[in-house]
């Protein structure tokens, strides 16, 4: 979610310049930039004035991301998660657990929960080997973000919009 919000906040500070990425960022910036990676895109050539411009802004709204290694070590732990370690660690606890089987279900279910909740999604199959039935084959993926709660904004001739689910209007 946080490369979403940095992402989401540097496009909207480029056009408030009147600016597209491609103005902006030569092609090994872009191609970064494109893969989420909008920390290091912004900081490998920063002689633009515009861009340190931007990226003064961007520390005011997300304080504590630049020239604070601790805090990029704890996204790039997360987001590069070994979900081979992972699997294999769950895949022992449920073995310990193999005596009931509610409680072997309830560890990988606790984990997915224990994720989702940090907004992150994970998935498994469950192979079937023998006797046992281990998970293999994790996906993670983010979860998306409902903007405006599902609400669908209709604009009219006057720029004014209105909500149509709640029946407010401005």
């Amino acid at each position: 979610m946080f490369e979403r919000d940095l992402y989401f906040a540097t496009l909207g500070l480029l056009a408030k310049h009147g600016l597209k990425p491609h103005d902006l960022f030569g092609e090994e910036e872009l191609t970064e930039f494109s893969r989420g990676r909008v920390i290091y895109a912004l900081g490998i050539r920063n002689e633009n004035p515009i861009l340190r411009q931007i990226v003064q802004n961007l520390k005011v709204h997300f304080p504590g991301t630049w020239g604070n290694r601790h805090n990029v070590d704890i996204r790039n732990e997360i987001a590069h998660l070994e979900l081979k370690r992972l699997t294999y660690s769950i895949n022992q606890a449920r073995e310990l657990m193999a005596y009931d089987r509610k409680l072997k279900n309830a560890i990988s279910k606790s984990v997915i929960e224990l994720l989702y909740r940090e907004g992150i999604n994970l998935k498994f199959i469950i192979a079937k080997s023998g006797d046992t039935h281990d998970l293999s084959s994790p996906v993670l993926s983010s979860r998306s973000a409902t903007h405006l709660g599902g609400k669908k904004l209709v604009f009219n001739r006057l720029l004014k919009y209105s909500c149509l689910d709640s029946g407010l209007r401005t």
